[in-house]
């Protein structure tokens, strides 16, 4: 038995405008396998469990996958050949693959028994044109071979789990059958364990619950800015804990800090008060409105009563901020971020020094305090009395950029911008 392994990345071009693929009657669908995030190219196709015949004349079966990250998709094909030996080295034949992805961009895949690989792209949309990489094996047999193709997709928003399907059409130059089979995959990663849009799994850690509100007291002391997690300011105001962890594959570091949050108000202000025990703590952005969720941050999101629009008031652990306005319109959500001077007037204190640099890599418990005027969050709500009123949103951990990610949430949800999946926030009358 002959065997070739070709680890090859290929540059796919880009088709000339008006350049198309039509599949020739899409008949059936094909159910894709969901791979571990790192699986290899390694053409055991005993991993893929679901396969359909492509070609009677002669026979090719085929299957596919992605991983669980929907990062990379696989696909497997064994191409049976009675005649092969009639054709010394099967230089006449080779498989062609046609994605349509759900975003109506189509790829184009060859590859021989040789193992040269090759390929092109049509694509509606600028961000899926520039390249896509390729790597393959092949196998060859005395009366087939086999091959397995993975194609890095991370860049295709719209993968066939969350959105359409995607559409795969296959032929060979030895036969004149074509075969086009829509690709569906279940909302799984590996496991079996459910996924979110993002691919995360969502995780209860130890003492989770569902609470059904939050509710933020009145003040009833005078706050200031340093004034710590147990003091007479604080000592009496209930803590929430984020409890459910957002597990990234091959992302999530698998360490998990207590966070803790307290939350209080007045008739002008809302004063909350974030007490995390962490580790591996960078707080490199130092200017308003940066990506601090690429720190070590911590999130709050509300949503005023009767508003349409929800804020994200995210905080890394030197108090620097970032704020949006946020809402969904046709589908699509917009973020406008708030003015300059409109975050000049949330007043805030760390316990870590602002000019913090590097990484903290000793446990390490800090504090943060802001003091939030309520026109921040809505104009409305400069004019309304805050007693009473019921808000909705989430807290929120991250660590996006540190040695050891992670990503915890305290109410259960999907995603961070899930509004439908806030929790409740009542203002103590």
């Amino acid at each position: 038995m002959a065997v070739k392994f070709f680890p090859v990345l290929v540059v796919i071009s880009v088709l000339c405008p008006g350049v198309s693929f039509a599949a020739s009657g899409v008949s059936g669908t094909v159910q894709g396998d969901i791979f571990v995030w790192n699986a290899p190219c390694n053409l055991d196709l005993s991993k893929y469990r679901y396969w359909e015949k492509a070609g009677t004349r002669p026979e090719t079966e085929f299957a596919a996958a992605f991983s669980e990250d929907r990062k990379s998709l696989f696909i497997a094909a064994k191409c049976y050949d009675p005649a092969a030996a009639e054709k010394p080295g099967r230089a006449e034949d080779f498989l062609e693959v046609r994605l349509r992805t759900g975003q109506n961009s189509v790829f184009r895949i060859q590859v021989t028994p040789a193992g040269v690989i090759s390929g092109s792209c049509s694509a509606e949309k600028p961000e899926e044109s520039g390249f896509l990489w390729l790597r393959s094996r092949v196998k060859s047999y005395p009366d087939h071979w086999e091959t397995e193709i993975v194609l890095d997709v991370a860049r295709i928003r719209q993968k066939p789990d969350w959105f359409s399907a995607w559409q795969l059409e296959l032929s060979r130059k030895v036969s004149p059958e074509k075969c086009a089979r829509r690709l569906v995959i279940p909302r799984k990663d590996a496991s079996g364990r459910e996924v979110n849009s993002y691919y995360c799994v969502l995780r209860a850690l130890p003492g989770a619950s569902a609470p059904e509100e939050y509710v933020i007291r009145k003040r009833r002391r005078p706050v200031a800015l340093t004034d710590g997690w147990e003091s007479a300011a604080w000592k009496d105001i209930p803590a929430l804990s984020l409890r459910y962890e957002h597990w990234k594959h091959g992302l999530s570091s698998g360490f998990v800090p207590e966070v803790s949050a307290k939350i209080q108000y007045d008739p002008e202000r809302i004063f909350i008060l974030y007490k995390v025990e962490d580790c591996f703590i960078r707080g490199d952005f130092k200017k308003d409105q940066q990506l601090v969720c690429l720190d070590s941050a911590v999130e709050i999101f509300l949503q005023p009563h009767g508003s349409r629009f929800y804020y994200n008031l995210e905080s890394n652990c030197i108090g620097t901020i970032l704020l949006r306005r946020n809402c969904f319109e046709n589908g699509k959500q917009l973020h406008t971020p708030m003015p300059p001077e409109l975050l000049k007037r949330i007043r805030r204190h760390s316990s870590l020094p602002g000019n913090l640099a590097g990484e903290i890599s000793t446990p390490t418990v800090w504090y943060l305090a802001l003091q939030v005027p309520r026109e921040v969050f809505s104009s409305a709500a400069k004019f309304l009395p805050l007693a009473g009123q019921v808000w909705r949103g989430n807290v929120f951990k991250c660590a996006d950029r540190t040695s050891h990610p992670h990503w915890l949430a305290w109410h259960k949800c999907g995603t961070y911008h899930e509004p439908e999946a806030f929790g409740t926030f009542r203002f103590e009358e």
